[in-house]
């Protein structure tokens, strides 16, 4: 590269004593660009992560292969001391003087992200960030097995209470980490990632969602064209049934020459192979029960995690058109269109799957790089996603919450806390939270 003081100098002087132009000069030299950046809210290392996740597939081993804890632990704790610790940070984060609030760090001027100079000195590969979730790809097909295992013996041995046990907790697994890893990994910009998460999800009969999701769901998000977006007033049970069928016929349909059918049909091949390898080990009738209701629990829970994601949320139209049929008769996905929340413990557990604004902003951002409040302009949940998962169950309880906070949105509220309003939504989420808790007693 050229010095800019010569190039200064030389492209002053006439053409006949060496003058150089632009062309002749070629590109300016490149600067130095720093190796990663650090996102404010996210953690610097990947270990957190990585311990959480060991965590609850060591939960899993101790309680259902190994039956050293009861059946029911993996669902206590994920619905029940999970939620408790959500409503208590959020309790405290509302309550504490605003002295103690942390100070925000200044943005770079796009608003997105610190500068790496103030990073963390120790800096990690992105092999190692994506360490847990190709971790999950194996630990996934083995929790499977193990559960489908120990739920033929507990049939053999006539025990109902951890029949129930095997299933709930293999479904809750399945659906918490299975789906939030899948679709990190569908994301991702390498094949075998890609395919890693095809696999997870035709596990249990939703491998069509990978095509609705990526090629629709990010397309049309917070318009009547998507079906995983939740009006205001509906409730989870009718979106329920509006996101499943949506989801297979938009999957159905995408593409010519029956592209679409042919790749949700392959999907389905695939899961039906399963099926036959539960029919081998716990019988027909057993093993095709044991599939179909562990898929439908896992779909249940991705579900209501969408359904909060864009709950009441409507990008305005743009065009003049009676029936708008694309997306550029909306206005652009903007951070306004996802609701986000921050925890430190759901954070890891979803990794980083509240911070949905900047997911939907930029869909190759790796999750440890999302910013919980993007820019500044992302919409806050007064609870964090597992604890209005649990609310959604309960809809008058759910509506009294978001429809104020929606209310408040308009408003151009954009950070939320718990105020004396939101009491009998959070006691409902407690109280849910400590019924799961009591499953421990059998």
């Amino acid at each position: 590269p050229v010095p800019a003081e010569l190039a200064e100098f030389q492209s002053n002087l006439p053409a006949s004593l060496g003058g150089m132009s632009s062309e002749m000069m070629g590109p300016p030299p490149r600067t130095r660009q720093s190796v990663c950046v650090v996102s404010p809210s996210a953690s610097p290392s990947p270990v957190p992560f990585l311990l959480v996740s060991l965590l609850f597939f060591v939960l899993y081993l101790l309680s259902v292969p190994f039956a050293l804890c009861p059946p029911f632990l993996v669902v206590s704790v994920a619905f029940g001391f999970v939620t408790l610790w959500e409503i208590c940070e959020s309790i405290y984060s509302s309550v504490r003087p605003p002295g103690q609030q942390k100070k925000k760090s200044k943005n770079s001027k796009d608003g997105g992200f610190l500068a790496a100079d103030h990073a963390p000195s120790h800096q990690f590969s992105a092999f190692w960030y994506a360490f847990p979730l190709r971790l999950w790809a194996l630990f996934l097909p083995t929790v499977f097995a193990l559960g489908l295992n120990e739920f033929a013996e507990s049939l053999d041995n006539n025990d109902a209470t951890r029949v129930v046990g095997v299933i709930l907790s293999t479904g809750l697994l399945i659906g918490t980490f299975g789906f939030t890893v899948a679709h990190e990994l569908l994301h991702s910009r390498h094949l075998k990632d890609q395919y890693a998460a095809w696999t997870m999800t035709t596990l249990v009969y939703y491998g069509h969602w990978n095509l609705e999701h990526r090629y629709h769901h990010h397309k049309f998000v917070s318009t009547p064209l998507d079906p995983a977006t939740a009006l205001r007033g509906q409730s989870f049970y009718s979106y329920l049934g509006q996101t499943v069928g949506g989801t297979f016929k938009t999957a159905w349909s995408r593409g010519g020459a029956g592209r679409g059918q042919r790749r949700v049909l392959s999907y389905l091949a695939c899961s039906a192979c399963v099926t036959c390898a539960c029919v081998l080990r716990a019988g027909v009738a057993a093993g095709v029960a044991y599939h179909l209701v562990v898929s439908a629990l896992a779909i249940m829970l991705l579900e209501v995690v969408q359904y909060v994601e864009h709950y009441g949320l409507k990008r305005s139209q743009t065009s003049e058109k009676a029936n708008p049929s694309n997306a550029d008769d909306y206005e652009a996905v903007g951070n306004m269109h996802s609701w986000n929340a921050k925890n430190s413990l759901t954070d890891l557990i979803l990794f980083n799957l509240q911070h949905h604004a900047h997911h939907h902003a930029d869909p190759k951002t790796e999750y440890h790089m999302l910013d919980a409040n993007y820019k500044g302009s992302s919409p806050q949940l007064v609870l964090p996603y597992s604890s209005m998962a649990l609310l959604s169950l309960v809809p008058p309880m759910f509506f009294s919450s978001m429809d104020r906070r929606l209310k408040a949105l308009q408003s151009g509220a954009i950070e939320a806390s718990l105020s004396w309003s939101d009491t009998p939504a959070v006691l409902t989420a407690a109280g849910l939270a400590t019924l799961s808790i009591s499953l421990l007693r059998y």
